[in-house]
């Protein structure tokens, strides 16, 4: 009773610091109509001390009291506490507000004894907070996530809400450049709600860990989307066709068509196809093409160069839209680095799913050593051997803005979507998922794009 009542009369009070000095917006709340009076376990990244002031209160009061599971030591009033000259007012915060404390790294306590409280909670249709990385993370990835959340959730089958908390692209940290722009208005606090999740298909607990994590960062990378507007992405892709005049992109489409082996008839989905210009190859060998891509903007290029193609928006994280046994052939090219790697067996498996027998896949992407460098001066070769060297020195000035400006849109976008190298695949993955797919060939692996892409094709 006296967490509910604290929070209800301190409503006003930090809903009003939220607004005034921290510029706070809330998105998604629509989300949890009708969930008011159930048990609910929210999960969301942890990035500094006020995130349960930050989060609890970007809730309705009528949702109060909301239970946050908190680090024994937080409840510490001096010795041991991690919030330093705060630790008092933070100890007797989160006594006040009905926290839950764990104490961390203690193996010698079950999770059924540790969330016991917790559970109890969930089952009398009460709201329990829980930050899956287990502390405040002073970075901007996302850290691997503990099963305490998973198991909440199979033991009380109350739905889980993925929430993020940003300040314009980065996740919430506080300090006093930060709180300045916010004050002013230059920047704004955005917490979102992503969409509830009522199942967790496995039963697996680091398994689910994992799942909750990639719907996490699929909130960040949505909200961040975002704030890059049609027209940015317009600009973009409008320069990425430059490269069309670039031998190794060249030799690397021609890479690709050459296994793909386009034939009249023949049904072809090019998953990921962005402004279409491998889809642009292929219909000109007579097979028909549908250019699947995650961006609107694309897509509109690619209907400027083919006023008839068929295009489909979709995001490749989900199932795709088409029955089993669809296509004759499906090619993808430098579209699954961008996705997590915990994703990616899926998404190829999709694809099997959608290929006729004997369907061919082909695949390529980056890899972790990548070096654009290495492309601009395998071109500046190719195109010295092929047009002279007084040709090539107009043709790279000519380039040149251009190729500044796709620098500049790939380093924003990587900032905003958190791009993170490690993630590019290894010399033998892609083989070894198409392995994992249960694909009846797959080939070895290839370099190509001047020695920085691998490529591998599959038969079902």
């Amino acid at each position: 009773m006296i967490p509910k009542i604290f929070q209800q009369i301190t409503y006003p009070l930090f809903w009003s610091f939220l607004k005034i000095f921290l510029n706070h917006e809330v998105i998604g709340l629509e989300k949890l109509k009708g969930l008011e009076n159930k048990g609910l376990i929210f999960v969301s990244p942890h990035r500094h001390f006020l995130d349960p002031i930050i989060y609890g209160y970007s809730l309705p009061i009528y949702f109060a009291p909301i239970r946050f599971i908190a680090a024994q030591e937080y409840f510490n009033f001096f010795k041991g506490n991690p919030a330093g000259v705060f630790s008092p007012i933070v100890a007797l915060y989160v006594r006040i507000n009905g926290s839950i404390p764990v104490k961390r790294g203690d193996k010698t306590m079950p999770l059924d004894k540790k969330l016991e409280k917790a559970v109890e909670i969930l089952k009398n249709n009460g709201k329990i907070w829980i930050f899956p990385e287990g502390k405040i993370i002073k970075s901007q990835s996302i850290e691997k996530f503990k099963v305490g959340a998973v198991f909440l959730h199979k033991n009380t089958s109350a739905p889980i809400i993925p929430v993020i908390s940003l300040i314009n692209e980065d996740l919430f940290s506080l300090n006093f450049k930060n709180f300045l722009s916010l004050f002013l208005r230059k920047k704004t606090l955005t917490v979102k709600f992503g969409e509830p999740i009522f199942n967790l298909e496995t039963e697996d607990l680091e398994e689910g860990a994992k799942i909750l994590r990639n719907e996490v960062k699929r909130l960040i990378e949505a909200q961040n989307y975002k704030m890059l507007d049609p027209n940015f992405w317009a600009r973009y892709f409008e320069v990425y066709d430059i490269l069309n005049v670039v031998i190794p992109y060249q030799k690397l489409l021609s890479d690709l068509l050459e296994i793909l082996s386009p034939k009249k008839g023949e049904l072809i989905l090019d998953a990921g196809g962005g402004t279409g210009n491998l889809s642009v190859l292929i219909k000109n060998k007579g097979a028909e093409v549908i250019n699947l891509d995650f961006s609107q903007e694309a897509l509109n290029i690619y209907k400027k160069k083919n006023p008839e193609a068929k295009v489909l928006l979709h995001n490749l994280i989900e199932p795709l839209p088409f029955p089993d046994n669809y296509f004759d052939k499906i090619v993808s090219n430098n579209v699954l680095y961008n996705i997590p790697p915990e994703e990616r067996l899926k998404v190829i498996t999709e694809f099997k799913r959608v290929l006729k027998p004997g369907g061919l896949l082909v695949i390529s992407n980056i890899h972790k050593n990548f070096k654009p460098i290495n492309i601009y001066i395998e071109a500046i070769k190719s195109n010295i051997n092929k047009e002279g060297l007084i040709k090539t020195i107009y043709l790279m000035s000519k380039l040149l803005i251009p190729t500044l400006k796709m620098f500049y849109y790939n380093r924003k976008i990587q900032k905003i979507h958190k791009f993170e190298k490690n993630n590019l695949f290894d010399f033998n993955e892609q083989k070894n998922l198409l392995l994992k797919a249960k694909f009846s060939f797959v080939s070895e692996t290839k370099l190509v794009y001047a020695g920085q892409a691998i490529l591998n094709y599959a038969k079902k």
